[in-house]
């Protein structure tokens, strides 16, 4: 899971909002390396917010038989 400026997946171009950049999470798949589908989209990357990054990982757990 990381954090950073949201970019334009053709170009990479830093995606602004108002005037200001804007951010989000990502979470890549360490096996694999690649982004898990949902933190980012056919146009931008870094799109989840805390809320859907609990979410997420909730799942995680839950898949595991941990608690969360």
């Amino acid at each position: 899971m990381n954090k950073g400026f949201s970019h334009y997946l053709c170009g990479g171009a830093v995606v602004e909002y108002g005037g200001e950049r804007m951010t989000g999470y990502n979470a890549v798949d360490l096996s694999t390396g690649l982004s898990i589908w949902g933190s980012f989209d056919y146009v931008r990357d870094h799109v989840w917010q805390l809320e859907d990054v609990e979410e997420y990982l909730k799942e995680v757990y839950e898949d595991a038989g941990l608690k969360f």
